[in-house]
């Protein structure tokens, strides 16, 4: 798939609606390395200026509009962004669960729990390492993948014919230190080569 293929797919599954994030990376989602997995976004910082099929996503542009909103980066942004620099030169790509933005999971009513967008892109990006916080997409990702995610320890998965590598943070990233996300990164990376040789 290319990006304008994948434009019009994300375009139509989420109604273009100005609240729906339907991922963060730089440059193209597909062939991202690691896929960080959440539940949805917190922040209402606009996906759509930030995306064309030229070059994908912007997402030092889309920070730059964040910091305008939140005034600075909140815990759960500041341990994305260790992750994203620990794991350099591996690409990261945030997906939700959920893509409509809320304070919290509870105030998303039942049409905004849809998990199309997520199963597609899962598929699309073909990401090698699958990295999940919080328990809610944990146990999504263990229903459509027919297992149990237990925190800390790879599990390998097989969706649509592609094989994946799946780890679950022992928290949700708003609580835990940049330390720890620091350890996961290399993790990942340790990870990664080793299943290359």
């Amino acid at each position: 798939m290319n990006l304008k293929e994948l434009d019009l797919k994300i375009r139509k599954l989420t109604n273009e609606d100005i609240s729906s994030r339907p991922f963060l990376c730089r440059g193209s989602p597909i062939g991202c390395d690691v896929a960080l997995v959440g539940i949805n976004p917190a922040t209402s910082t606009e996906f759509w200026p930030h995306w064309n099929t030229s070059n994908g996503f912007d997402k030092d542009a889309w920070l730059k509009d964040y910091l305008k909103v939140e005034g600075r980066l909140k815990p759960t942004r500041s341990r994305i962004e260790t992750l994203c620099d620990s794991i350099k030169p591996l690409r990261c790509i945030e997906l939700n669960l959920y893509s409509k933005h809320s304070a919290s999971e509870k105030l998303l009513d039942k049409e905004s729990r849809d998990v199309e967008l997520f199963n597609f892109l899962i598929g699309v990006v073909r990401p090698r390492i699958i990295l999940i916080h919080g328990k809610t997409p944990a146990k999504h990702i263990g229903s459509l993948f027919g297992l149990n995610i237990e925190p800390e320890s790879f599990t390998k998965a097989n969706y649509l014919g592609i094989d994946f590598n799946i780890i679950r943070s022992k928290r949700h990233f708003a609580y835990v230190s940049n330390d720890y996300v620091r350890e996961l990164g290399d993790l990942l990376k340790l990870h990664l080569m080793s299943i290359k040789s």
